[in-house]
Parts: structure tokens; C-alpha cells; sequence
């Protein structure tokens, strides 16, 4: 009886065994706006080479870069309807749909990398992190920095306030944070697609556009420009971000193979974006553009008086504009 009890639980490990190797592999669609020689992409490339490495078999991790599965902007949409598993997410898409975030989509709200790491990584992040899960039903794994945008000119001028801008033509977004920060720098928005920024600066239908120097150097908007006005107007922050719903289907094991994958090609990530910005800005220079540094100060003064007017604290928690800004940068890393 024995006997066949001990072979009765070998037949049924060994059907567990092959039961567990003929699993299908959990399908995993991570979308990104960079293309394949961004480093956001490189970082995706990491991220999913570092889960296969620690979980062999479990996910099937495919990438589209330049939104090559859903357009920018549908994207938060289509995750939580169950059609996308993993997006490259920005402030904006979490701020279109909740207003009490629409801060951090802002100009001059975030000083610079380390304010906007110390804000991420600190109790404000962690309640950002929970009111996007909460509300959105997606699960931030990490956050990492995509540049601080910069104002790029066909023409140089001296440029030091938002007036000395008055009356140029720039390309900016459509949405009402982009037309905010038209206000604040004092500009006429002109919303175009990027693919059409090259030809619209070279022809006069723009005077220029604002993007982080690594976006300027990918899509050769610097072969148009002659001057880059360093206005440091909005570091641009975005997230390894899944949906909840396919998050929750992973063991606990699985979720932190994700959370640790993620949080390491983020910072790898950090570094080169960081080191690519410094290069490119040489790069710009010695190719004859004009790098010129205005009062940032003044500009950031301005953009306060613009929330004001728009009456932005409304959607805002109560207290979260003071503490973001009170918020110390967190020490550079050794």
C-alpha cells in the first residue's frame, strides 16, 4: 500500500513538472515614445534581459519603441482596459485624468534632477506612487529622468525675461499645460507634431521649439537652430509603469524581480541621460549654436503669478505646492 502511495505522489510530482515547463509565458507589452536609440529604450532592454535573467521562462517582455502599438496619450487608457501591460508613463498622462497631480506636469515646479529625485524618492513620491494606483489602476515600479527642456531658437536674440520673447512663434503641445507654459514664457504656442518640427522651424512657420537637448539632438532640430536658451523650464520626469491588474496576477517573487529590474535600469538610465545632456550641450557648442542662460529666476516668478491666475491650488492638496517646494535636492550620488 505504501508502495503504491509513494508512487502515486512521484506520477503526480512529475505531471506538476512537466505541467510547469509547458506553461505559457506571461505576455508582457512595454510601449515607449523614445525610439531604439534613446536611452530610455536601452533601459527597457536592460529591464527585460534582467527579469529573463532571474525569472527563465516566465515572461514573454516584448518592446515597441516610438509608439509603435497606441499613440501617445492613449496609452494610459489602453492599460487600463487590459490592452497594454507596461508603458513608458508621463506626469501628463496621470495629470489628464487627475487634476490633483497636475503640479508636477508644470513649469518651474521641479528645480532640477536632484529636487525631482528627492520629491520621487521621498514620502510625496510614495503618496503619488499610491494615488496612481489607487485611482488609475497602474503600479509605478520606478522613476526616472528624461531631461530638463530647453527653448531652441531659428534666430539667436538676447533673451533674459519672458518679454524679451514676446511675439515668437513656438511649437508646444495642445494640452492646457502646454498652453500654460506658453503664458510663461511669454510665447505664442503653435501645437505640431514632432515629426513636423523640422520643416516648420526651417520654413518660418515657427520661430522654434522647446524639448531636452537629447530630443533636440535625435530629431536634428539643432541643424535648424542657432541659439539654445537654457530656461531649464521642466525637468522632464516618466515612469516604468505596469497595470495593477497585471501586476496582481504575478507571485510575490515575480513583483519583485519587476520593482528591482525596473529600479536598476532606471538608474542606469539617469547616468547616461545625465552624461548624454553634458556631451550634447559641447556637441551644440562647438557645431557654432549659441548656448545662452537667461534669469531663470524671473521666469520662475512669472510662472507662479500664471498658476495663480489660473487659479491651479484648487486641484492641488491642500499644503502639497509648499512642501513640494520646500522639499531640500537630494545629495548628488558619490
Amino acid at each position: 500500500m505504501k508502495f503504491i502511495q509513494i508512487i502515486a505522489a512521484s506520477a503526480a510530482a512529475v505531471a506538476l513538472s512537466v505541467s510547469a515547463l509547458c506553461a505559457k509565458p506571461m505576455e508582457i507589452r512595454f510601449q515607449t515614445t523614445a525610439n531604439t536609440f534613446d536611452p530610455f529604450y536601452q533601459a527597457m532592454e536592460m529591464f527585460r534581459d534582467r527579469v529573463d535573467e532571474e525569472a527563465p521562462g516566465a515572461f514573454d517582455i516584448k518592446l515597441f519603441p516610438s509608439n509603435s502599438l497606441y499613440k501617445q496619450g492613449t496609452e494610459t487608457v489602453a492599460m487600463q482596459r487590459g490592452q497594454l501591460e507596461m508603458n513608458q508613463s508621463l506626469t501628463f498622462d496621470f495629470s489628464n485624468q487627475l487634476p490633483e497631480l497636475s503640479m508636477f506636469s508644470l513649469a518651474y515646479v521641479v528645480r532640477d534632477y536632484d529636487h525631482m529625485r528627492a520629491i520621487f524618492d521621498g514620502p510625496i513620491g510614495d503618496w503619488y506612487i499610491k494615488t496612481v494606483e489607487e485611482k488609475l489602476g497602474i503600479t509605478i515600479l520606478a522613476t526616472t529622468y528624461m531631461g530638463t527642456r530647453e527653448l531652441s531658437l531659428a534666430e539667436p536674440r538676447e533673451v533674459k525675461t519672458p518679454e524679451d520673447l514676446d511675439g515668437l512663434k513656438i511649437r508646444l503641445g495642445n494640452s492646457r499645460e502646454w498652453l500654460l507654459l506658453g503664458k510663461v514664457l511669454g510665447v505664442s504656442a503653435v501645437p505640431l507634431g514632432m515629426p513636423e518640427v523640422y520643416m516648420a522651424i526651417k520654413t518660418g512657420t515657427v520661430d522654434g521649439q522647446e524639448n531636452p537637448l537629447g530630443i533636440i539632438s535625435s530629431f536634428k532640430i539643432n541643424e535648424v537652430s542657432k541659439q539654445i536658451v537654457m530656461t531649464d523650464h521642466f525637468v522632464f520626469t516618466t515612469f516604468f509603469a505596469i497595470s495593477t491588474e497585471t501586476f496582481n496576477e504575478m507571485t510575490p517573487e515575480h513583483q519583485q524581480i519587476f520593482r528591482d529590474a525596473a529600479q536598476e535600469a532606471a538608474r542606469w538610465q539617469d547616468e547616461t541621460r545625465l552624461a548624454d545632456e553634458a556631451r550634447i550641450r559641447e556637441e551644440f557648442i562647438a557645431q557654432g549654436i549659441e548656448i545662452t542662460v537667461p534669469d531663470v529666476e524671473v521666469f520662475r516668478k512669472r510662472a507662479a503669478e500664471v498658476y495663480a491666475e489660473e487659479n491651479l491650488e484648487e486641484d492641488w492638496p491642500e499644503g502639497l505646492f509648499d512642501r513640494v517646494s520646500a522639499t531640500a535636492s537630494a545629495a548628488p550620488a558619490e
